[in-house]
């Protein structure tokens, strides 16, 4: 994808004031404008040439482009066979949105909405911003000469320290907050309508509370019942308080995937053509498949699944009769009232027990974690909220080591690999093919293990409910995004230069002024690529649609099979949508410095939205349902 060249030659400050004594000698341009333009075409063939292939794609192969019209339960509408009928998701209503995909869905629909609403409406003071910038004329320095070029003009760069023409970048920063806070304030009105709608149309789903730490008194589930039905006569429905399974969930996972196994041994078996042999396995085989006698695979697997079927029934057998019991519950009551009446009291003398919190919707509880009191998860959380404090200040040191030694000279100095020079040397270009690769791709896969790791850091922290993981996990994410892309790049983009400015606290702001301004080209085109590259291919969903397809030809042997490598999995919102919040502070951050930036983030926004939409509708699953509180 074209990001073009934003680092050049000249002046450390693009905001000095026209009477200064002394020329810079180097600064930051903020991008050519040639550069700048191939790249936004250059991106926007890319973006049209996917949605095309997407749109002719999605009508021959419907299972990987809309999975969710082949399941029996909440099918959406019909997508119009035409080359654009996909465009028809814009013609539903929230409600069908809501009753479709769940109001966690929703909700990020409407911060998509608020994104495209509030920069559109500031595109206009954006277009007034730049025709004031444009116009004001070069600030010149004392020899006359003028460095303000391309993209610059444009931008606060060209507006002279002290001019008049400053108070109108100050009066619209108070306008754009201004627009800000009132889409805020009316997407946060539609969505409390909603959420209304929400809760009436599900009030079984919200009148339970967890409650942690339970007493010897209150630790079975008789004993919790009459504790809370004592608290609130005639009030309570229902109350549970799970047995410790041990490693009766591991045997059961064993169990499936013995069956699986099975099925597909058994339908191979069933389509050998003759001369072949019945499939076969090893028995007693080490890690290493090392030793063993080799024997017939289906009779192998039946006297596993025996075995693991008579283990699991000794196992339910044990837990009936002698069950030990976790120290969280579940109370139900009559009435959604009583439940966050519940939620919002204390139920104990003793400090620290009977701790509740709102436990809504079933699927949306994680009960791994009933098994953790409170000072395990204090103890837990003040490591992990430690380990994701160095983790976004230091992750450019580990990335920065692994990218060193992906290169050409670190991996011919290890014992074995001397044949690399060898090999490189005989192409220039595949030589600096691989020095140029190697390292993004040490790159890629650091950012595609991180949001792996704020999910489990988050579950590590013993919350109780999926929606409240992924939330954490997201927060995490959107720190680690404005420490390391947007404060980092603000650093590089030459405030180490200034710091020799630096005379006092009051002196920050000062540097600060001077810093932004240099990366705002870069963070404009930042947004172009994440809108007219990310997006798009999300949509063209390639990934998928070669994997189901080698599933399908070579490895899917039942119907099984077959209908789980084409099922719609979850919608991992967590992954996303803190680079999606983060475009928020850029534009609010740099619509009065680089006004240029407000259409892309309009563009970013609008396709997101149209995207999501489609995917949201025809694509994913949702697994659970947070009544819109992620």
């Amino acid at each position: 994808i074209c990001l073009p060249r934003v680092f050049g030659q000249g002046s450390s400050n693009p905001l000095r004031p026209p009477d200064e004594s002394a020329r810079p000698a180097a600064r930051f341009s903020m991008a050519g404008t040639s550069a700048f333009v191939v790249a936004i075409v250059i991106n926007s063939i890319i973006a049209i040439v996917v949605l095309l292939l997407f749109s002719y794609l999605r009508r021959r192969n419907p299972r990987i482009y809309a999975p969710r019209r082949f399941l029996a339960d909440q099918t959406p509408p019909e997508v119009p066979e035409k080359f654009l009928g996909w465009l028809n998701v814009l013609s539903f209503t929230h409600e069908e949105v809501a009753d479709h995909c769940g109001m966690d869905t929703l909700a990020i629909l409407l911060f998509f909405r608020f994104g495209l609403r509030t920069f559109l409406q500031m595109a206009v003071v954006a277009a007034i911003m730049m025709l004031i910038n444009g116009t004001a004329g070069c600030p010149s320095y004392t020899d006359g000469s003028c460095d303000v070029e391309g993209l610059d003009v444009i931008s606060l760069a060209n507006i002279a320290d002290r001019s008049d023409r400053m108070w109108a970048h100050a009066i619209f920063a108070f306008v754009v907050n201004g627009i800000g806070i009132y889409e805020l304030y009316a997407t946060y009105a539609l969505f409390v309508k909603y959420r209304y709608r929400y809760l009436q149309r599900n009030p079984h789903l919200h009148r339970a509370v967890i409650v942690q730490d339970l007493p010897p008194t209150a630790e079975t589930t008789p004993a919790l019942k009459s504790k809370f039905e004592q608290m609130y006569p005639g009030g309570v429905a229902d109350a549970f308080v799970p047995v410790n399974l041990g490693d009766l969930g591991k045997l059961l996972a064993t169990r499936d995937q013995t069956v699986r196994a099975l099925e597909h041994t058994l339908a191979v078996n069933a389509n050998l053509k003759p001369g072949k042999e019945r499939l076969t396995a090893k028995a007693g085989a080490t890690l290493w498949c090392i030793g063993g006698t080799v024997r017939d695979k289906e009779e192998l697997l039946r006297e596993q699944l025996e075995e693991l079927n008579t283990k699991i029934a000794a196992k339910q057998t044990a837990l009936k009769s002698d069950p030990q019991y976790l120290p969280t519950g579940v109370v139900s009551f009559a009435t959604m009232e009583l439940a966050m009446t519940a939620s919002q009291t204390e139920h104990a003398v003793q400090p620290l027990t009977m701790a509740t919190t709102l436990a809504g919707e079933p699927r949306d509880i994680y009960w791994d974690n009933f098994i953790h009191r409170f000072p395990h998860r204090s103890i837990r959380h003040i490591l992990i909220v430690a380990f994701t404090s160095l983790l976004v200040v230091f992750w450019a040191i580990p990335v920065t080591f692994v990218a060193s030694l992906t290169t050409l000279s670190a991996l011919s100095s290890i014992n074995g690999l001397g044949w690399i020079d060898s090999v490189v040397s005989l192409s220039p270009v595949l030589k600096g093919f691989l020095e140029g690769f190697l390292p993004t791709l040490a790159l890629i896969i650091f950012m595609a293990i991180l949001p792996m790791i704020c999910l489990a850091l988050s579950r590590a922290e013993c919350r109780v409910l999926h929606s409240d993981i992924q939330h954490a996990a997201v927060r995490k994410l959107y720190a680690f995004y404005v420490v390391n892309v947007f404060l980092v790049s603000i650093v590089a983009g030459s405030l180490f230069d200034s710091l020799s400015e630096f005379t006092s606290i009051g002196s920050v702001f000062t540097l600060l002024g001077q810093s932004i301004p240099k990366t705002g080209t870069f963070f404009t085109n930042y947004i172009m690529i994440l809108a007219l590259s990310a997006y798009p291919m999300q949509l063209l969903r390639i990934g998928p649609l070669i994997v189901v397809w080698i599933k399908k030809k070579w490895l899917c042997k039942t119907v099984r099979e077959v209908r789980d490598a084409w099922a719609p999995g979850p919608w991992a919102y967590w992954v996303k949508m803190p680079v999606e919040i983060l475009v928020v502070l850029l534009g609010f951050t740099y619509v009065s410095v680089s006004p240029i930036v407000v259409p892309f983030a309009v563009i970013f926004y609008g396709l997101g939205y149209i995207t999501y939409r489609y995917l949201a509708m025809y694509v994913f699953m949702p697994t659970s349902d947070g009544g819109g509180l992620i």
